[in-house]
């Protein structure tokens, strides 16, 4: 919007308010009523808008680069908008807005002219007011305490400044009493939280650089006075502390916190936090698999996980308003325990009253289980021996009854309540069992295996059982459909793995000979079976796969080094430019699904997988079976290298092959703006990230823009998306 001539009954004498000489602001049109406020920094304006169309116009002048708090106050259906004036041209700062509305504005001016234009709504006609608060009028906050004050006139805001270091975090504790809204502004003026109510709790929120966060508490519309009442909790970000499974770790915890743990997982398995003391539920975990730099975890109060043998980093979070401490163990379970036979003993006493259980349990005998809970409640749950969940509930009654099926498990017992006296509780078979048997069985009939088959389950619940003869380690794929579920045993009758869902399951089978149980519930349903030998496949190598009539998948088995980049790619015969799909397994656990099609000449869709693994070891790729052509399969070991980058220095980097990476690490020694201009030879289909510190990763290919970056080290990171050459 560009600014009318002033009325002819208005002067276009410029009256000027400075303020310490780091800003002033000048009225173009002396009708309109100034006055400066008695505390440093704020200056009151008002004026009024007397008939329609008209337009107030304000100039500011910075001298200095400085923070400013637009505030307004007073003003029904009146806008306002600021711009910069460069080279006689507007540039919006921020745009036409309601000046009472919601979100009022900080910025930080750099040294220049500014105009700032007030006028009505459509054909409003009313009087305004505003203020403009400088940083001199910011009051320091005092954080982890109770700040309480009151608000009078409309809208009127208070400005506060909070001393920050990169990697705090921050959690707002609001009141319900309170009225109002409250923004937060990192130290460039970037908006962190946008007009929250006064009444809730907000959190967790990470600082990202040093320096000051600004805070504007600003009142409820139409009210003349408001006490706010608020807490902002502040913690610094803990440098993360390496434990071992079983070490007790005591944890100071507070609203906002976060609490790191790095550990060493040297056999795949079950990973179980136990706290002894139960948490709150505002607390909740995340974890990260530190060499694949991949999330495990997001935000989860399961207290269990299956994880890889790796390195892992757990971070605690306190979302909600938890003052307390609390210690916490991590305890683990795997097939290199021993599986102790039931029936057990565990022992609780006062000081060991809240210490979970995870133990590697056999059961010889199934059936029925006495659970002598002592009339406590405990949180069970009973895994297979892959690690799979089977069930999970509540036990609180003195002698909760739990059904056992013959085989290996892990046994997780979590007591809830403290006690204050030593028991013993005991798990033990009942005398008797009750009589089970199948409904219609079909026993030692060999698994139908390539084709769909149905199952009739129109009369009820079902069981039906099928004989899996397995002559070399295979990958067993299974797709079931609604209202089926699956267990598998082996030769023993030991259950072996348990499957529920509509998906198509993977298991790893080694050679014998197995039972297929099928359970179905009151409906006719479908299985589609498909039993898939091995195949080597030696890095920097090849394998064909021929064409089948049957679709079924292959699987290459690959040893792999943990942290190693690798691509795989597959070469049609026949240059046929279909999509090829494949996953990555360990053991039975999808760890990353991707393309591996490569034509013979080169064309602009050739896709290759990347992956990184996290433990050295066997793998398994999943591709498909094709009718019609052989595919040949290549899997290649990449590089990734490390080449330093100056700032301010221009870096031109070769073609590199699609499996390599070049990583070019830089630190920023202080906080600014940074223009950042790069290409990439589009025909390469490389690609560049930006990585910070913290793992976070931007995509920047072929930008050239202007950035925020904090103070610390950064990664341009260069790789590609095609298995393709360029200049």
């Amino acid at each position: 919007m560009s600014a009318k001539s002033p009325k002819h009954n208005k002067k276009t004498k410029k009256n000027v308010i400075k303020n310490e000489n780091l800003w002033q602001l000048e009225a173009l049109e002396p009708k309109l009523l100034m006055s400066a406020d008695l505390m440093p920094g704020v200056q009151d304006i008002q004026g009024s808008i007397e008939q329609p169309g008209e337009e107030d116009v304000y100039e500011l002048v910075i001298t200095e680069t400085s923070k400013l708090f637009f505030d307004g106050v007073q003003g029904n259906n009146i806008n306002w908008q600021l711009d910069s004036i460069v080279n006689n041209e507007p540039v919006n700062q921020f745009s036409s807005q309601a000046l009472t509305g919601s979100s009022d504005k900080f910025k930080v001016l750099t040294p220049g002219t500014y105009r700032l234009t007030v006028d009505g709504n459509n054909q409003t006609v009313d009087n305004y007011k505003f203020r403009i608060l400088g940083e001199q009028a910011a009051e320091t906050l005092t954080t982890n305490q109770a700040v309480t004050g009151e608000l009078t006139g409309s809208n009127q805001a208070k400005l506060f400044r909070i001393s920050v270091s990169k990697g705090d975090s921050l959690f707002f504790k609001g009141d319900a009493t309170n009225q109002g809204q409250w923004s937060l502004f990192d130290n460039r003026g970037n908006q962190v939280i946008n007009n929250g109510y006064l009444t809730n709790d907000h959190g967790v929120l990470t600082v990202n650089e040093d320096g000051d966060y600004w805070l504007s508490i600003e009142g409820a519309p139409n009210t003349e006075k408001s006490n706010y009442n608020f807490t902002l909790y502040q913690q610094a970000k803990q440098a993360p502390i390496t434990t071992t499974l079983t070490t007790l770790n005591s944890i100071q915890f507070q609203p906002g916190g976060q609490y790191v743990y790095d550990i060493t997982l040297e056999n795949t398995g079950l990973l179980a936090l136990d706290f002894l003391i139960q948490p709150d539920s505002g607390i909740s975990w995340s974890v990260v698999n530190k060499i694949t730099n991949q999330n495990v975890l997001l935000n989860s109060r399961e207290a269990i996980l299956s994880l890889n043998q790796g390195e892992y980093r757990i971070t605690l979070s306190n979302n909600g308003r938890f003052t307390g401490e609390n210690q916490l163990r991590l305890l683990a379970a795997s097939q290199n325990d021993n599986f102790v036979a039931l029936p057990l003993s565990f022992d609780y006493t006062p000081e060991t009253s809240y210490q979970a259980q995870l133990k590697a349990i056999h059961v010889t005998e199934p059936g029925n289980y006495t659970v002598d809970t002592q009339d406590k409640t405990y949180n069970y749950s009973l895994y297979d021996k892959y690690y799979h969940l089977i069930t999970k509930t509540t036990l609180s009654d003195s002698n909760s009854i739990i059904n056992l099926p013959k085989g290996d498990f892990y046994l997780w017992l979590d007591p809830q309540l403290a006690t204050t006296v030593s028991y013993t509780l005991n798990i033990s078979r009942q005398s008797e069992q009750p009589v089970v048997a199948e409904t219609n069985p079909v026993v030692n009939s060999p698994l139908v295996l390539n084709t769909t088959t149905t199952i009739n389950g129109i009369n009820g619940y079902k069981t039906t059982s099928y004989a899996l003869n397995v002559t070399d380690t295979s990958y067993l794929s299974l797709n079931l459909y609604y209202y089926i579920s699956a267990e598998i045993y082996d030769s023993n009758n030991q259950l072996v793995q348990s499957l529920a869902g509509a998906t198509n399951h993977k298991i790893l089978l080694e050679k014998g000979s197995y039972t297929v149980k099928f359970n179905t519930y009151y409906y006719n349903t479908n299985y589609t079976a498909y039993l898939s030998p091995i195949q080597t496949l030696t890095p920097n190598q090849a394998v064909s796969i021929a064409p089948e009539s049957v679709t079924q998948p292959h699987f290459l088995a690959v040893n792999l080094v943990a942290g190693q980049r690798y691509a795989i790619s597959a070469t049609p015969s026949n240059n046929i430019s279909n999509s090829i799909n494949v996953n990555l397994y360990d053991n039975n656990q999808l760890l990353q699904s991707g393309n591996a099609y490569q034509s013979r000449n080169g064309h602009w869709y050739d896709q290759n997988m990347v992956f990184i693994v996290p433990h050295d070891g066997v793998y398994y790729l999943e591709v498909p079976a094709h009718s019609t052509e052989t595919h040949t399969y290549s899997l290649q070991t990449g590089t990734i290298t490390n080449v330093a980058y100056e700032i301010g220095n221009a870096y031109q980097g070769g073609d590199f092959n699609y499996q390599d990476q070049i990583n070019h690490p830089f630190e920023i020694t202080q906080a600014d703006k940074y223009l950042l201009s790069n290409y990439v030879d589009a025909n390469s289909y490389m690609v560049m990230k930006l990585m910070d510190s913290d793992g976070k990763v931007t995509d920047i290919s072929n930008q050239t823009q202007l950035i925020d970056l904090a103070a610390g080290h950064y990664t341009l990171q260069v790789n590609k998306t095609a298995n393709r050459s360029g200049a």
